[in-house]
């Protein structure tokens, strides 16, 4: 077995049926595709099963998306993994640019990709094959997706997405798994369509999220300690960006701005952010918001 697909579904009746036949459509000799149904409340489960005789289906409660994704790397076979989103597609030739790029030993492999959002489509690329460069732009939260890359299910081993992370425990699992990488490959195709949706979990504040800030940030100055990396600076910038922005969205659910700020000011990662000098004018309007708690002004700074 080669390639193993590996595909949470949560809520995703919508856009399911396009996700699955733009993979299904391709040559999937030697590939499996793991369909894991999270406790889908809509017809997303009853979907699923219409592909049950191309894909190996599994219907488990609800646990979130790590869960889902721990439960289909525990029952890869594949020499390598693959993730998708289920309200994302793939273009024709995903299938046929994985079998050229595993050609090439390697224990990780970028590729391009497609951003669309409100109907806009950009071409996100890849990062460096050089090692050291590729550390450093990962901490600038750079390809820090699963989506748009080959894993190694030998170099995974008992690698797991945190299920206890609400945010970016794609991140954590990346950083993770980059302790074992040695060897990059960088394709220059774009194979990948991702489309940010207003319903998706990253366009949702809740205030466990700031706990999730707090345990990727560790694991960034850990991961920058350990390779010697002394500049977070970008770390420090993205991490604001979507802290203000979590608070923002809080605000605009109707979270008081004390309520926020008790919550922000309890985790440790809050006091590396409001302390950095930050050059752009932005990033200063976003460091006021956090230190006075003026979540009104972030939520009109913000909110669309």
């Amino acid at each position: 077995m080669t390639f193993s697909f590996i595909i949470p579904v949560y809520n995703a009746e919508p856009y399911l049926r396009d996700c699955l036949d733009s993979l299904l459509s391709q040559d999937l000799t030697d590939c499996e595709v793991i369909v894991i149904d999270d406790g889908s409340k809509d017809a997303s489960g009853a979907i699923c099963d219409e592909y049950a005789d191309k894909c190996r289906v599994f219907h488990v409660k609800n646990g979130g998306v790590s869960k889902a994704r721990n439960y289909g790397l525990d029952r890869a076979q594949g020499k390598y993994v693959a993730f998708l989103d289920s309200d994302d597609m793939v273009t024709d030739n995903f299938v046929a640019t994985y079998r050229e790029a595993v050609r090439t030993e390697a224990d990780i492999y970028h590729f391009n990709s497609y951003r669309t959002h409100h109907e806009t489509e950009l071409m996100v690329h890849g990062v460096t094959t050089d090692l050291a460069q590729a550390r450093r732009a990962l901490l600038t939260f750079r390809q820090c997706q699963p989506w748009d890359k080959i894993f190694v299910r030998e170099l995974i081993g008992d690698k797991r997405f945190d299920e206890s992370m609400k945010l970016y425990e794609d991140f954590a699992f990346l950083l993770d798994y980059y302790r074992d990488v040695k060897k990059i490959y960088v394709s220059n195709s774009a194979v990948y369509r991702y489309f940010v949706r207003k319903s998706s979990i990253s366009s949702k504040g809740k205030l466990q999220y700031f706990a999730s800030c707090d345990r990727i940030y560790e694991k960034i100055c850990a991961f920058a300690k350990e390779y010697g990396i002394s500049d977070l600076y970008s770390a420090r910038k993205n991490l604001l960006f979507i802290t203000t922005l979590i608070g923002a969205r809080l605000y605009h659910g109707g979270h008081s701005s004390r309520e926020i700020k008790g919550a922000l000011r309890a985790l440790p990662y809050y006091r590396a952010l409001v302390k950095e000098r930050y050059a752009e004018l932005r990033d200063k309007v976003r460091r006021f918001c956090l230190k006075t708690g003026w979540f009104s002004l972030a939520h009109r700074f913000f909110y669309y």
